[in-house]
């Protein structure tokens, strides 16, 4: 088995790790409103689609399984977001934003696919921080409540 690190397409990368943590954490984009619209799956069709743009033809993946939920309720409430599913380290199987408000407090988290050092595939709790991503560790299996069970621990215990 090798560890030579796997690379992850550009397309999921970039909207994962790079469009979405800018959009989601300004204070002005409200997530509640969009999501009780009806409106916040559509919104995250049109990013994937805004960074598939900047990229050349062949690199760019059909959005098939981008769904969200809202998740909770009052403060405690997280939006749980699934790309298309995860192929290659670093890609994310699930993103989590939390909390919905205050805008101010939110917190933008990754469940991504990653391999141990043995080789075998795992997963990793990521965080983007003021455009810094920090490795929170091995994470759980690759379902979105034992994502949200280790999400809500990291709100628990502070950046």
């Amino acid at each position: 088995m090798s560890l030579r690190p796997e690379r992850p397409r550009a397309h999921h990368y970039e909207f994962a790790h790079r469009q979405l943590p800018q959009i989601l954490l300004r204070p002005d984009v409200d997530l509640v409103g969009l999501a009780t619209a009806g409106r916040l799956v559509r919104a995250l069709e049109g990013g994937w689609a805004a960074a598939g743009a900047r990229l050349p033809a062949d690199h760019r993946l059909d959005c098939d399984g981008l769904d969200a939920e809202l998740t909770g309720h009052g403060p405690g409430r997280i939006l749980l977001i699934i790309p298309p599913p995860a192929e290659h380290s670093p890609e994310a199987h699930f993103i989590a934003v939390a909390p919905c408000a205050p805008a101010s407090e939110r917190r933008y988290f990754t469940l991504e696919r990653a391999h141990g050092l043995d080789g075998q595939v795992r997963t990793m709790v990521g965080e983007w921080r003021s455009g810094t991503h920090v490795n929170l560790g091995y994470g759980p299996e690759p379902e979105p409540g034992a994502f949200l069970h280790a999400v809500r621990r990291h709100l628990e215990t502070g950046p």
